[in-house]
Parts: structure tokens; C-alpha cells; sequence
């Protein structure tokens, strides 16, 4: 993927900046590309893989621009970001709607402006490092810098333990931070400050407008959004899953100029509803089976191609882009839509009985009794009970009395730019991804709506998708246990009672498993590690460069694994534990060992 290094220094060390940014765009990865470089003073801009520095006709102001900007036309962006930025100076960024991180460099008036998108989805890492300000596509790129002091963060490594993701800003790299999605910095002689342009903010208050309005309102906008995504006549690959933002994305797209494509597990009823909603909607389908025998090989080469740590199975289709016989060179995906519109499938009520506790239990990957006995004791002492207060904190930055409302605002700012939009970098150079509810347009109709519009039956999501695409409605979704969308929230709430009351029988009767259809993409991860992957995981986790990283107890890696490979009901979870851990260590290897930096805990806690 492109890359981009800033470099700023207020004292006007150019020399030493140049050498900097050198050694960051190798920490990029990018040895093949020639970098576009511009040094003045107290600033260099330099960009390799993608774009070039783009100069106004006066050779005043330059621009240097990642990323992609839709409903623009198919001119430079640079053209439209130097009109904007002649037009509105601060105010350039507002309006600008798409996956981009943006610099200016007004030369006459010494001013440097970094921006990002309104979501992150082009994230931007900054650092302060000996009097530099610094900003670049990958904190791997800090860790090329020589001067700087590479290290574990705590915070960061409390996270991703908890969460396989990071929260409000951090990274896994102490002193390196993201930048906050819609936010913008400006450098000047007097001094520097930055300023958020956007938030997604929730409607609190009902208001007389009909619901019949908002979803011809959601229609509207949808479509226009599609036609945004497909306005050049190119065909376009879209990712298919068996849920409702994949089908309401489906409704509004132009299904002739579309190929479906999907990966997971081949028997899963995940891969069973994308095929049925393919079949009916008409498009080709294309589905990528996935095994242990590319995993080994896609681990190491997802760790390269990510900005920040994932865990490894989110690799897993590496190998299935690839092979991708599309020759699509844009992708459409429903990411977010959730997020943006509400949850259909949650009734009002279920508000009042959100905690942050409750849902963390839901997404958290180790425990704290897991951690404790994993961990060294001085690195559990830092990252103890971290997770679940940061993600209590996180929640808690949405102004909102709705506890839902709360958790749509972190699900869009941190889940879908920390998880979802960072796999849009494993696919191949040149291929454009764009999703198709974060647009500028789509969000700002939907973050107005009221709230009883967004929950339960009458959602104006749900309904939306039984007017644009009934047929996609009535077959069966993942997201509400295998019944079809078009069902009512009385039935719903009858099937996952039962569905309960099944599970509860099964376990009084002896352990006996009641036969049900799985439900997930997701492969048995255990049974690879059981088989194929055994030598890999054991020699990599439990050889000496591992341990003595002074992060693990060695006994409670081998526990670990012994739960694992004993396939007993403890074998899925440790699969996923595992799988964590090998990202976390391959991670370490690959940018820490090469920054020579012990891993070493902080004096202080960073974590709490």
C-alpha cells in the first residue's frame, strides 16, 4: 500500500530531518518504490507507492494526498484539495468525502496541514521525537527512525490482548498515537493545534417527521452513495456476507456491473446464505475456501502488509485475493452499516440493560485470570483490568444517554477503522476499496435519525431493506440466527429464546450437543492447530527467543496449548488465544527485534 512520512521540526534542521524520513519510508516496506520528496527547512513531505507531491501553478503550495475521494469525477484530487484550500484556508477538509489522509504545505506562510477522513479509514500515526513532530502511515515506520526509543506500550498491549484491537488512540508502540478520525493539525512559526471538523453525533430527541419520510429519506441517499461508488461503468467486486448491511449495500448497488466474493468456511451456513443472496440477487459469486496450508504463509506476509497488528486469522484470505479471477480493481463492502443506521434485530428495552461490562464480556479474547497467568508478573501488574476501564472510557466519549447510542459511536470509531478498514490494505496495490455506508452523505442522514427509528422493529434499516430488496429479506441471515430479515421482532425474540432453552437441555442432558446448523464464517481454527500447524505454533511460541522476551511464563504458554490440543470444549477458545499470540510475536520480531529495542514494561503504568 502507498505510505507517507511528515516530517516538521520547528528549528529548521533540514539535513538531519532528510535522514529521518529516509529511514522511515524503509520502515514502510517499500524498497521498489521511488519516493516523492519535498524538503524546505523545518518540513519534509515525502510519499512512496502511491501519489506524488502536487504543486499549484505558482510553486507556493503544495498538497500530498493517499487515499480516494468519491463523487469528485476522475481529475486529481490534488486540483479539487488546492481549490478548497484557496477557497476555505482551515475549512478545506469539511466537505471532502471519501478515504484520504491530506497534507498542504503553504510555503508563503509557513503553515503545514495535516488531515484526516471523517472515519480514519486512511490512518495517519503521529510521534514527537527529539523536538520533531512526526507523522507517518505505520508506526513501523517510527521504529525505522534511529532515534527513536522503541518499546512495548502497556496500554497497547492490554488492548489487543483484550480486544485483538486498539482503543481511543494508541498503538502497540509507546510515544506513537493515531490520529484522531476528523480531526485536522496545523503548524505554524507561533506554534501548532489541531481541531476536530466532524463527530458522529446521535439524534437524542423523537421529532413529528413520519417514518415513511426516512426510509424513502434512507433509499435516497443510499442509492446516491452507490452511484457514487459505481460512477466510472468499471465492474466492481463486492464483499457478500449472509447479514443485512451486505443485502441493504445489495439493494442499492447496480447489480449488473457486480461480482460477489466471499471466504470462510465452505460448510458454514455463512457461506449457504451469501450463496443464496448471490443466487437471487443475480450476480456471479465467486467463494474462496479456506485452509491451514495458506495461514502459515499468509501470517507473515499480513503482519508486512497491515499498518498495525491484527490478529493472524484475519490473514487467512490472503491467499483468496490472490487468487481473485475478477480482475476487479474496486471493492464495495457494507462495512459499518450497523454502525451508521442502528441494529435492526435489538428492541428498545435492550438499551436499558447495556453495560459496558456486559458487552466487553461479549468481544474480550483473554481474561484477566488468562493474563495472570500468562503474563510475567510485572507485565500483568501494568495491563490488569486496563482493557474493559479504556473500553468503559471509550463508551463513554459519546454524549449520549442512550447506552446503544454509545456502543454505535465506538463500534464506528474504533471497531470499523481499527479492524474493518485495516483489512482493506491486504489487498493488492492499485485495488480501491470503498464502502458504501461511510459517506459523508449516508452518515449525516442517518446520525439525525430518531432514536426510535433505529432500534428494533421499526428500524428504519430493516425497513429500508424490505422496500429496496424484499426478495434479499426473505431468505435467512446470520445475523438473526438463520430466520429471514423480513420476520418481525416478536418472532426474532421467540427463535433465540428457544435457541437458548436448547443450549440450557443440552447441557443437563449429559453434554449432549443438540444438532443445529453452525452459524459463522469462521473455520475450526483448533482442529488446524491440532493438525498442519502444530510444529509451526509450538517451535514459534515456546523456543527460547520467545521467552526471552520476558513477556511470557512459560508455563502458561504450554497450558495453553495443552487446552488446544486436547480438542476438549476449551479448545476453540485457546485456538483463538493462540492465534493472538503468534500475531503478537511475529509482530515483535519483525519491527521491535529489527529496531534493537529490548521489550521491556514501562516505569509507570501507561495501561490504566
Amino acid at each position: 500500500m502507498p505510505g507517507i512520512v511528515i516530517s516538521y521540526d520547528p528549528r529548521g534542521r533540514n539535513g538531519e530531518n532528510a535522514r529521518t524520513v529516509a529511514a522511515m519510508l524503509r520502515g514502510l516496506g517499500r524498497p521498489d518504490c521511488e519516493p516523492s520528496m519535498h524538503m524546505e527547512g523545518e518540513v519534509v513531505l515525502a510519499s512512496c507507492g502511491g501519489r506524488s507531491l502536487h504543486w499549484d501553478a505558482s510553486h507556493s503550495c503544495c498538497v500530498l494526498f493517499e487515499g480516494e475521494l468519491v463523487g469528485e469525477g476522475r481529475d486529481a484530487p490534488e486540483l479539487r484539495l488546492l481549490e478548497l484550500y484557496r477557497e476555505r484556508k482551515e475549512g478545506f477538509v469539511e466537505t471532502l468525502n471519501g478515504t484520504f489522509a491530506a497534507v498542504i504545505w503553504d510555503m508563503a506562510c509557513k503553515r503545514l496541514m495535516v488531515a484526516n477522513d471523517r472515519f480514519g479509514l486512511h490512518p495517519l500515526y503521529k510521534a514527537f521525537v527529539d523536538g520533531r513532530h512526526i507523522w507517518a502511515s505505520s508506526p513501523k515506520a517510527m521504529l525505522a527512525n534511529p532515534a527513536f526509543p522503541a518499546h512495548l506500550n502497556p496500554a497497547g498491549l492490554a488492548d489487543f490482548l483484550g480486544l485483538n484491537l486498539f482503543q481511543a488512540d494508541d498503538t502497540l508502540v509507546r510515544g506513537v498515537s493515531e490520529i484522531t478520525p476528523g480531526t485536522f493539525t496545523v503548524c505554524e512559526p507561533d506554534g501548532m493545534r489541531t481541531l476536530r471538523y466532524w463527530d458522529f453525533v446521535l439524534s437524542e430527541e423523537e421529532n413529528g417527521r413520519s417514518a415513511r419520510s426516512y426510509v424513502d429519506g434512507a433509499v435516497d441517499v443510499l442509492r446516491a452513495s452507490a452511484d457514487r461508488r459505481q460512477a466510472h461503468g468499471e465492474t466492481s467486486g463486492f464483499l457478500l456476507s449472509g447479514g443485512t448491511s451486505s443485502r441493504v449495500a445489495l439493494g442499492a448497488l447496480d447489480r449488473s456491473r457486480l461480482v460477489g466474493l466471499a471466504f470462510g468456511a465452505p460448510n458454514s451456513s455463512e457461506a449457504a446464505f451469501a450463496w443464496q443472496v448471490a443466487e437471487t440477487a443475480g450476480i456471479p459469486f465467486r467463494f474462496h475456501a479456506l485452509g491451514p496450508e495458506r495461514l502459515k504463509a499468509d501470517a507473515p506476509r499480513g503482519i508486512e502488509l497491515s499498518p498495525e497488528p491484527l490478529s493472524c486469522i484475519q490473514f487467512d484470505g490472503l491467499g483468496a485475493w490472490g487468487m481473485n479471477d475478477t480482475d476487479a480493481t474496486v471493492i464495495v463492502t457494507g462495512c459499518g452499516g450497523a454502525a451508521v443506521f442502528g441494529q435492526p434485530a435489538r428492541p428498545r428495552e435492550w438499551a436499558n440493560e447495556f453495560t459496558a461490562e456486559r458487552h466487553f464480556e461479549a468481544l474480550r479474547i483473554f481474561s484477566d485470570e488468562d493474563l495472570s497467568q500468562l503474563l510475567q508478573p510485572e507485565w500483568y501488574r501494568e495491563v490488569e483490568g486496563a482493557a474493559v476501564h479504556r473500553f468503559r472510557d471509550d463508551l463513554a466519549r459519546c454524549p449520549s444517554r442512550h447506552g446503544i447510542h454509545r456502543l454505535d459511536y465506538w463500534a464506528l470509531r474504533q471497531w470499523t477503522r481499527r479492524l474493518d478498514s485495516r483489512l482493506a490494505h491486504l489487498f493488492p496495490d492499485g485495488t480501491r476499496i470503498r464502502p458504501l455506508f461511510l459517506d459523508n452523505e449516508v452518515v449525516d442522514f442517518a446520525r439525525a435519525l430518531p432514536p426510535s427509528l433505529r432500534w428494533g422493529e421499526k428500524s428504519v434499516y430493516r425497513r429500508a431493506l424490505l422496500k429496496i430488496a424484499p426478495e434479499l429479506a426473505s431468505l435467512p441471515a446470520t445475523t438473526t440466527g438463520g430466520l429471514p430479515l423480513s420476520y418481525g421482532l416478536r418472532r426474532l425474540r421467540y427463535h433465540h429464546r428457544l435457541a437458548a432453552w436448547r443450549q440450557r437441555f443440552s447441557r443437563l442432558s449429559a453434554g449432549t450437543p443438540v444438532a443445529s446448523r453452525p452459524l459463522g464464517a469462521a473455520p475450526d481454527y483448533a482442529s488446524w492447530l491440532r493438525g498442519e500447524l502444530r510444529d509451526w505454533m509450538t517451535e514459534l511460541l515456546l523456543e527460547p527467543r520467545t521467552l526471552d522476551r520476558g513477556l511470557w511464563r512459560r508455563e502458561g504458554l504450554s497450558a495453553l496449548i495443552t487446552d488446544c490440543l486436547d480438542g476438549g470444549e476449551r479448545a476453540g477458545s485457546a485456538a483463538r488465544k493462540l492465534f493472538t499470540l503468534i500475531s503478537l510475536e511475529l509482530w515483535c520480531r519483525r519491527y521491535f527485534d529489527t529496531a534493537g529495542a529490548a521489550v521491556l514494561p514501562s516505569d509507570h503504568s501507561e495501561a490504566r
